[in-house]
């Protein structure tokens, strides 16, 4: 650009001198050489800047290789990797792993089996059990212990946990958060993560309409139509159940809590009341197994 303001100058110049014809051949060309040389020193100038600005990025390349990788990676919504060794795990349970049935204990085994392939110790797991998914303080303080113990990666395991795993994604961006079910992300350090239940609740509807004897079927789902995630897997059951029994109907009791043993058990108990004698579920507790496996045997 400075080129090019002393290229209009000089012509500017010489146009001037033209026209006025007051000055010598001998002074036009004595000021035309004044303003070339003008010029020349600017152009010089630049090269050096140049110079200057390629030599500094040349300098300054190694040191900033790192920072431009991780920005990359974060542009891209990649986080940068972690070495094994550094690797630690937080898990957010609503309930305990040690009662060896339920959500919570299944999900668990995914996190031993996590643990097992990766080869890491048990010192890199961090798990905070029988945190209340409707209790916001509970939530952020077990997920706050984890990361100020080191956790890098925490899984929270419930959907009321989502919400506050969202809010402090955006404080912690170096902490990778994924929420198991749910469907909120932010593409870059905060994830969800469920599996097909739906493919396998359409198998036990299938199951459930080839053995039900009075064509009831009776389903405890933790939350009711407003949850996609619930509602996905009692219409994949229907659906299931009716592509091999079109008479049959499904019942639906719901405890409105993703854990309540007392409130699973009374209504897998109000729906065998009514005559289902199929019980399928969608809640943390085996209650309602247990509630038709005492109606099958009489109990």
């Amino acid at each position: 650009m400075k080129k090019l303001l002393s290229m209009l100058v000089v012509s500017a110049m010489v146009v001037s001198l033209c026209a006025c014809g007051g000055k010598s051949e001998d002074g036009a060309g004595s000021e035309g050489q004044v303003a070339e040389s003008t010029d020349n020193k600017e152009s010089d100038a630049e090269g050096e800047a140049e110079d200057a600005g390629a030599g500094e990025s040349a300098g300054e390349a190694e040191d900033n290789a790192e920072a431009d990788k991780e920005e990359s990676a974060g542009a891209a919504g990649v986080m940068p990797a972690i070495a094994k060794e550094d690797i630690k795990i937080g898990v957010i349970h609503i309930t305990d792993p040690a009662e060896g049935s339920g959500y919570t204990y299944t999900h668990d085994l995914g996190i031993q089996g996590m643990q097992k392939n990766l080869g890491l110790d048990d010192s890199q797991i961090v798990r905070k059990n029988n945190v209340n998914d409707t209790d916001a303080t509970a939530i952020e303080n077990a997920i706050r212990e984890c990361v100020e113990d080191g956790c890098n990666v925490v899984f929270a395991t419930s959907w009321g946990f989502m919400d506050t795993c969202e809010a402090l994604a955006d404080e912690f961006p170096e902490v990778i958060f994924s929420h198991g079910t749910g469907y909120k992300s932010n593409g870059v350090n905060f994830n969800n993560y469920f599996g097909r239940i739906y493919q396998a609740r359409y198998l036990a509807g299938v199951a459930a309409g080839l053995k039900t004897q009075s064509n009831k079927l009776g389903f405890v789902a933790a939350m009711g139509q407003e949850n996609s995630e619930v509602t996905g897997g009692i219409n994949a059951f229907a659906m299931g159940a009716y592509s091999v029994n079109p008479d049959c109907e499904v019942y639906v009791k719901v405890t409105n809590s993703w854990f309540d043993p007392e409130g699973e058990t009374q209504a897998a108990q109000a729906l065998v009341d009514l005559g289902c004698d199929v019980i399928a579920q969608h809640c943390d507790t085996p209650n309602p197994q247990t509630v038709a496996e005492q109606m099958a045997y009489g109990a």
